[in-house]
C-alpha cells in the first residue's frame, strides 16, 4: 500500500511515509516520536502535516500544542495560530494552555492588533498566577506596546519584580514601536546606568529604530555598550553600522567595517548593504570594489537590497557605467532600483537619460513614489529643452496621497518662468514629511499657477500646507515683482488675491 501523497504533496517521500505509518495501528508510536514529528514538520515550513500529526495523536497535550503553535508564529500564520490556541480548552485538562502557550498566543496577539483578545489572555494568565512569569511579562509588555497602549506596557514593566536584559529591551523595542523615541532612549540610559544587567545583541537592535537623528553624545553611549561586548555578535556590529551610517557618520561606519573585517567577522547582505552608502559617500571607491568582489564571490547578486546599495555607491563615486551595469545586470528591479538609476543620472548632468529610464520605469507598470518625483525633479533641471508637453503632468494615486506634478514643463505660464528646481524639491520633501497627507498640491511658485491647480482639482490642505505653500509662492513673486499682487488664504481654506 503505498502513503496517500496526495493528502500533503509539498512534503518528500520520506515525510509522507512516516506520516502514513504512524497511522496505522500497527505501527503505534510514542507521544515524544509524535511530538519530534510535529516540530521537524513545522521547522520545515509542513504546516499542513504537523496538524494531520496533531489531529491523529490520541493522546495529545499542551506539548503537542505548543509545538504546532510555534511553527505557526514562526510562519507570521497568527490567526490559525490564536485559532489553534482557542481550541486547546475544549480538549481537556492535559492540553490546558500553560506559560509557554501564553507568550505565543501574546505574540499573534500583538502581530494581528488583537488588543481585547490580548487583555482577556492577559486575564487569564493573571487568574492562573502566570503574570509574573518572565515569558509571559515580555510577551503581555509587547503586546501592549505594539497594539497602541505604550504606557500599559510601562506600568507593567514598573511593577516587574525581576528584570533581565530581556525585560528592557521588550520595554526599548515597545516604545520604538510606539514611535516614542525619547521614552525609548530614556530606558535605554536607565539600563546602561545601572549596569546591571548588561545589555545585549538584543539591546542593540532595539535602540537602533530610536537612534535615526541621535545626539551626540547619545551615539558615543551605544558606541561605549558596543565596546564593552565581551561577545559581539554579527547584530550588534549591523546596528552599531547603521547607526553611524543613519546619522551620517560616514568616516566612522568605514572604519567600524575595517574593524570588522580584522577581528575576522564574516559580513553579510545586512552589513554590506549598511556600509556601502558610507562608501559612496566618503568617495571610499576602492573598498566599495572589494565589497563588490566580495558580493560576486559569495553569489549575494540576487539581493535587491545589496544591488540597490552598490548602484548608489557607484553613482556617489562618480562612476556611472559601473552603476549602470549593476542596473542592467539585475534580475528583478523595483522601483527603489529605478530611482537608484535615475538619480545617479540626474545627478551627473545626465537629464534626458534619467527622463526615459522614469518613463520606462512607469511603462512597465511601476508606480513612482515620493522619492522617485524627488529624482526625477532634479534630473529636470537638466534637461529642460528636452520636454515634451505630453510630459506636463503625472497623476498617482496610492491610498495615502494625491501627488499632482505639473514641474516637468519647468518653463512659462503667462510668459513668466517657473521656480529653480530647489525649490521644488524643497517643497516636496517638505510635504512628505507632512504626516503623509492624502491630498498634497506642489505648488511651483507662480501664483496664478497655484490658484489653478487648487480650483482645478479642489484639494484640500491644512493651515500648515496653506502657509507653505504661499511661502514658496509669494517668496519667489516678490523677487521678481515686488509685493503687487500677492496671494494669501482665508479661514475658509480659500485662496485668493490681495
Amino acid at each position: 500500500m503505498n502513503p496517500p501523497r496526495s493528502l500533503f504533496p509539498e512534503l518528500p517521500p520520506a515525510g509522507h511515509a512516516l506520516l502514513f505509518l504512524l497511522r496505522l495501528p500497527s505501527h503505534p508510536a510514542s507521544a515524544a516520536v509524535r511530538v519530534k514529528l510535529i516540530q521537524a514538520y513545522a521547522a520545515c515550513a509542513a504546516l499542513p502535516a504537523a496538524r494531520a500529526v496533531l489531529d491523529a495523536s490520541p493522546d495529545r497535550t499542551t506539548v503537542f500544542f505548543n509545538v504546532l503553535l510555534r511553527g505557526l508564529t514562526a510562519a507570521s500564520l497568527h490567526r490559525d495560530a490564536l485559532l489553534l490556541f482557542a481550541s486547546m480548552r475544549p480538549q481537556g485538562h492535559a492540553c490546558f494552555p500553560d506559560h509557554y502557550t501564553y507568550p505565543l498566543a501574546l505574540k499573534s496577539c500583538a502581530a494581528t492588533d488583537g488588543l481585547v483578545l490580548g487583555r482577556q489572555i492577559h486575564s487569564s494568565t493573571a487568574r492562573l498566577g502566570l503574570d509574573g512569569n518572565v515569558f509571559v511579562a515580555h510577551s503581555a509588555i509587547s503586546m501592549y506596546a505594539r497594539c497602541g497602549r505604550p504606557d500599559d506596557a510601562y506600568q507593567m514593566f514598573e511593577e516587574m519584580q525581576y528584570r533581565d536584559v530581556v525585560s528592557w529591551n521588550a520595554m526599548i523595542s515597545g516604545f520604538a514601536h510606539a514611535g516614542l523615541f525619547g521614552r525609548a532612549m530614556d530606558v535605554f540610559r536607565e539600563l546602561v546606568a545601572l549596569q546591571c544587567p548588561k545589555p545585549d545583541a538584543g539591546t542593540m537592535a532595539s535602540i537602533l529604530p530610536s537612534m535615526g537623528k541621535a545626539r551626540v553624545e547619545d551615539i558615543a553611549l551605544l558606541k561605549g555598550v558596543f565596546d564593552e561586548m565581551r561577545f559581539k555578535g554579527l547584530i550588534s556590529w549591523n546596528a552599531m553600522l547603521a547607526v553611524y551610517t543613519n546619522n551620517e557618520m560616514h568616516v566612522e561606519a568605514v572604519e567600524l567595517f575595517m574593524r570588522m573585517q580584522k577581528d575576522g567577522i564574516e559580513p553579510d547582505a545586512v552589513t554590506l548593504a549598511t556600509v556601502l552608502p558610507s562608501c559612496g559617500e566618503v568617495s571610499a571607491l576602492s573598498l566599495g570594489k572589494r565589497i563588490h568582489e566580495v558580493i560576486k564571490r559569495r553569489r549575494m547578486c540576487s539581493s535587491m537590497l545589496l544591488e540597490n546599495a552598490l548602484m548608489d555607491m557607484y553613482a556617489n563615486c562618480g562612476c556611472l557605467k559601473e552603476a549602470r551595469d549593476v542596473f542592467d545586470s539585475m534580475g528583478t528591479r523595483d522601483v527603489v532600483s529605478w530611482t537608484s538609476i535615475i538619480s545617479a543620472y540626474g545627478r551627473h548632468g545626465h537629464g534626458r537619460e534619467a527622463i526615459d529610464l522614469f518613463e520606462k520605469m512607469c511603462g512597465q507598470g511601476l508606480e513612482p513614489d515620493s522619492i522617485a518625483f524627488v529624482a526625477i525633479l532634479a534630473a529636470c533641471s537638466h534637461a529642460v529643452a528636452c520636454i515634451t508637453d505630453s510630459q506636463h503632468g503625472y497623476y498617482l494615486d496610492n491610498q495615502q496621497w494625491r501627488t499632482i506634478i505639473l514641474a516637468n514643463k519647468l518653463r512659462v505660464m503667462e510668459g513668466k518662468n517657473y521656480v529653480n528646481s530647489s525649490y521644488y524639491t524643497s517643497f516636496i520633501l517638505s510635504q512628505i514629511q507632512a504626516n503623509f497627507q492624502k491630498d498634497i498640491c506642489l505648488i511651483l511658485g507662480h501664483q496664478q499657477g497655484a490658484v489653478v491647480l487648487i480650483m482645478q482639482f479642489g484639494l484640500s490642505f491644512d493651515r500648515a500646507v496653506r502657509h507653505l505653500a504661499l511661502h514658496f509662492s509669494n517668496e519667489r513673486h516678490h523677487e521678481r515683482y515686488g509685493d503687487e499682487d500677492r496671494m494669501e488664504c482665508t479661514n475658509s481654506g480659500k485662496w485668493r488675491w490681495r
